[in-house]
């Protein structure tokens, strides 16, 4: 070994610490204690900072919010167009009259015309959703690789790597899928139910009155459950965050966990986790999956009672049969968009918990910047360590009780394993 070139190896005692504490760390890291969650803690502030990172696509916003009330509209005109037919064979019957099968023919196309419309209209609305959930989720990405730069190295010693994956990863795609399957959908029901009431209104108040006492109904009973299920929704994104971590982490230390005979424990880990996965998601599903049901079973209540009290008001010539036919039609079309939106319910709440996740690491504190350079003209060179010892938390010493002397101009190399502070000895300089 030449004298320029003195290689400083950390002796096996040493190493055999450091592997010690890097274990429990990993461990420690992975561990299954999971905070109980009462659901997403900044709902509100978490929407707006979504809607913030949809200003850049604005144009496309605002064209794919045309498209989708243009499209809606097509749909909701119809039933009032097929009345025509159903007024049209009444008065044929009653009158003992011929069927003009051309009139008939030139309402079905115009019905013909406009569904296909609405369904051109639909999909080119979920075209833009889509091409614009993914600018939106590409500059987030950036965003967070920015600020993965910036964070010390404090948070990733204390943070699992598979955490941190599972935010870039699993969170960022699950938002990128739900602004780009419901963003149109929530526009195309709030166009269509202020249509179906626009021309329920204009056949029967009566009837529309009986169709929008259901409404404050729909929207107590989903809160109610909602509300339930954010907190499993929550905890659910949290277990499958600390799950990808300890995968990661023992497939990365897999020498390490065969090393100190830690695959028992590990198996353990991963079982006990998984277990409180399972019991979250379950828990989490099944409410959301209620209340499509729930919705279904007033939507037809409501639907057996706009038959009967239509019926009599027919019966008694205040509408006509067509007016029925088209009511009952506009309550299907009331009831459609309210069952998709709770049909995504469980998706909406997910991807609610995992930006809440993502934007989380927006706040995490960054390093302070590196001031002017400073003059090292005058410097020996000489570096010595006397007792330093170092740690990121408390519950972790990374660095311990370290004694190391290297004299001006002396080169040396610092070797060791992973994790057994060769980046922070240099960054303690």
């Amino acid at each position: 070994m030449n004298d320029e070139q003195e290689i400083v190896q950390v002796e096996q005692e040493k190493v055999t610490s450091v592997g010690k504490m890097d274990m429990a760390g990993a461990f420690g890291a992975s561990s299954i204690n999971v905070a109980k969650v009462v659901g997403p803690e900044n709902f509100g502030k978490t929407i707006v900072r979504l809607l913030k990172y949809m200003r850049p696509e604005l144009i496309a916003l605002l064209s794919m919010v045309f498209i989708s009330i243009a499209g809606a509209w097509f749909g909701v005109w119809v039933p009032d167009i097929l009345k025509k037919i159903t007024n049209h064979l009444v008065e044929s019957i009653q009158y003992f009259k011929d069927v003009d099968l051309h009139y008939v023919g030139q309402i079905c196309l115009t019905a013909g015309s406009l569904y296909c419309l609405n369904a051109l209209f639909t999909f080119t609305s979920g075209m833009i959703a889509a091409s614009m959930a993914q600018h939106v989720v590409r500059r987030m990405r950036y965003d967070i690789k920015d600020k993965l730069d910036r964070v010390p190295l404090k948070y990733f010693d204390g943070t699992c790597v598979g955490e941190i994956l599972s935010r870039l990863t699993n969170d960022v795609e699950l938002v990128a899928v739900t602004l780009q399957d419901t963003i149109n959908q929530i526009i195309i029901m709030v166009t269509t139910i202020c249509g179906v009431m626009f021309m329920m209104f204009r056949l029967d108040w009566l009837l529309s009155v009986v169709t929008i006492c259901s409404v404050p109904i729909l929207l107590l009973v989903s809160n109610a459950i909602i509300k339930k299920s954010q907190a499993e929704f929550s905890r659910q994104q949290q277990l499958i965050g600390k799950l990808n971590g300890h995968i990661e982490e023992m497939y990365a230390g897999h020498r390490i966990v065969l090393l100190y005979n830690h695959v028992d424990e590990s198996i353990l880990t991963f079982e006990q986790t998984n277990k409180l996965l399972l019991k979250a998601t379950r828990k989490a599903q099944f409410l959301a999956g209620i209340i499509l049901p729930t919705i279904k079973m007033i939507n037809n209540l409501c639907y057996v009672a706009i038959c009967v009290l239509g019926g009599y008001r027919a019966g008694i010539g205040i509408i006509s049969i067509g007016d029925i036919q088209a009511c009952i039609q506009y309550t299907r079309q009331f009831a459609q968009p309210i069952e998709n939106v709770s049909n995504i319910a469980s998706t909406i709440q997910s991807s609610i918990a995992s930006a809440e996740r993502v934007f989380k690491m927006f706040e995490i504190e960054e390093m302070e910047p590196d001031g002017e350079h400073t003059d090292v003209s005058g410097v020996q060179g000489e570096v010595e360590f006397k007792h330093v010892s170092f740690s990121y938390t408390d519950d972790k010493t990374l660095i311990k009780d370290l004694n190391l002397h290297v004299n001006a101009g002396e080169s040396i190399a610092i070797v060791g394993p992973t994790g057994a502070g060769k980046t922070t000895m240099v960054n303690l300089l």
